[in-house]
């Protein structure tokens, strides 16, 4: 549809000087919609707007339905249903419904306040739901390549549910990481309140890219396994499909809407395509939002960093002048609150700079001016080191440089104990297999912790028999799976317990199979 074809006048309620009461009543009208009604009459709509708090006379919603349905919003027809005699039949008497134009305008604003309100996160569920649409995608394609078989339903929802999934990943991403600036870097952001959670954040970011970087290769490998010819005939199965069947004389025009929607959805593919591959030299969007959450990670360290300074005491603008201000309040007499004044705004001479009880109690007794001559004021005395250098000697020698390669030694020895230990620890879990959590028996302390992290992640929500998880460093994955019938929430189901051993004490909890792999 051309631009010129399309009635923008439509949206003029958003903004007109009533835009209030024309909003209300093409939201009664919204909601009668949705209850399957037809029509409603002026009356109808005077008292639904009276249940909603506004309360119009029957002349004022009369008015406003004649503009709504001036812009476009709304379509009126004669009532004539109960019309007894020719007086009626020739009295004005409207039923009202909304227009396409006005269900699309109505239906535009909704979604425009559900994304200002939505939620800014980083959704992995979404990649997990893109790599199911990516494999269904390599399915059909191998269908197409060996059989020439096609399914014209089940393409085009796939191809819907996978855009919709990119979509959501490419707002959602771009709407976390709009947020996060505001609070890293904008003085809008309240800091404060950011630091308590910040470390929810940076596992919340560590979790993410690890799961980025798994999803990503899965992805990208089943894309990749589609070839170009296969992508533009999917492209052409589905528009087909969307378009539907010609109507009687318009077979020209529905060849045309088909050859447009096959460039839309091949467009839409080659843009799933840049998101997890590289495409004529330039690197895949996956990256790109990879490199940006692992840059705010530092950031967000940063963040805390100067934050702790400045609770620390170390000096700051905001907190300098709260300081002269208190100590403002607290000066004993006005000629005080004048030296102070004097001193912090660099408005006495160079003289002040160097001071003692002595000299202040001098300066209190003969006050000299500004303006006097160094010439015709008395002495000051000073070092011969700040009359060549410039600056006075330090009270005390420099420091000699501390040698902290014994210190750092130690650091590097504990940094091998430890990884050697985590790595110990993958070992004995890796190496349990597929067995069930009564059947380890007992672990050492590092390989119960790692063990106990991982069931963490890997807790099934809902009515779910197996789950799978990764460690937060990308480098484990475990798989449980709950025997049928056990369920937590049901007072007859009969759940198996296990027990696992370990040096601070016994373990006790639902059993079920385990399997712990490397990644």
């Amino acid at each position: 549809m051309d631009d010129g074809a399309v009635d923008w006048l439509c949206f003029s309620y958003l903004t007109a000087e009533r835009a209030v009461v024309y909003r209300a009543i093409v939201d009664v009208f919204a909601a009668a919609k949705a209850e399957f009604a037809l029509h409603l009459r002026a009356s109808e709509v005077q008292s639904e707007l009276v249940v909603r708090g506004t309360s119009l006379d029957l002349s004022d919603v009369e008015s406003a339905l004649q503009q709504l349905e001036s812009w476009g919003n709304l379509q009126s027809y004669q009532d004539n249903a109960d019309v007894a005699s020719l007086t009626d039949y020739y009295r004005k008497r409207l039923l009202y419904q909304l227009s396409a134009s006005g269900e699309a305008a109505h239906a535009s604003t909704l979604t425009f306040t559900e994304r200002l309100q939505q939620q800014a996160k980083l959704d992995a569920r979404a990649l997990d739901r893109i790599a199911d649409g990516a494999g269904q995608l390599e399915r059909l394609a191998i269908h197409l390549r060996d059989a020439d078989e096609k399914d014209p339903v089940v393409t085009l929802t796939t191809l819907r549910s996978i855009s919709q999934d990119a979509d959501e990943l490419t707002s959602r991403a771009q709407s976390f990481f709009r947020w996060l600036h505001e609070q890293t870097e904008s003085d809008r952001g309240d800091l404060e309140a950011f630091l308590v959670y910040k470390q929810q954040l940076i596992d919340y970011l560590q979790q993410f890219v690890s799961e980025l970087i798994l999803r990503t290769d899965e992805i990208a490998g089943r894309l990749r396994r589609i070839q170009d010819w296969e992508f533009e005939r999917l492209a052409e199965i589905a528009a087909t499909e969307e378009v539907g069947e010609p109507r009687a004389g318009e077979e020209q025009q529905h060849e045309r809407r088909i050859s447009d929607m096959a460039i839309r959805w091949r467009q839409r593919l080659a843009g799933l395509q840049g998101w997890f591959m590289q495409r004529e030299g330039r690197p895949p969007q996956s990256d790109q939002l990879r490199a940006a959450a692992r840059a705010a990670i530092p950031r967000l360290l940063q963040l805390a960093s100067q934050m702790n300074e400045r609770q620390s005491g170390r000096s700051d603008r905001v907190a300098d002048l709260r300081a002269l201000a208190i100590n403002f309040l607290q000066a004993r007499d006005e000629a005080q609150s004048h030296r102070l004044f004097r001193a912090a705004f660099a408005l006495s001479p160079s003289r002040h700079l160097r001071i003692d009880p002595k000299t202040i109690d001098s300066l209190d007794q003969n006050r000299v001016r500004p303006d006097t001559r160094w010439i015709d004021a008395e002495p000051i005395e000073m070092t011969p080191q700040l009359r060549e250098k410039g600056r006075a000697p330090s009270a005390a020698a420099n420091r000699r440089v501390t040698d902290r390669s014994a210190e750092r030694a130690e650091l590097q020895r504990r940094l091998g104990r430890e990884t050697g230990r985590d790595e110990a620890s993958r070992e004995t879990l890796v190496a349990l297999g597929r067995c069930r959590l009564s059947e380890i028996g007992g672990l050492d302390q590092e390989a119960f912790k790692m063990l106990l992290g991982l069931l963490e992640l890997a807790v099934p929500k809902g009515d779910v028999s197996r789950v799978t998880a990764t460690s937060r460093d990308g480098r484990l994955r475990i798989g449980l799976e709950m025997d049928s019938g056990q369920e937590l929430d049901r007072a007859d189901s009969k759940i198996n317990i296990a027990r696992i051993d370990t040096e601070d004490g016994t373990l006790v909890l639902q059993d079920a199979w385990m399997e712990v792999t490397r990644v």
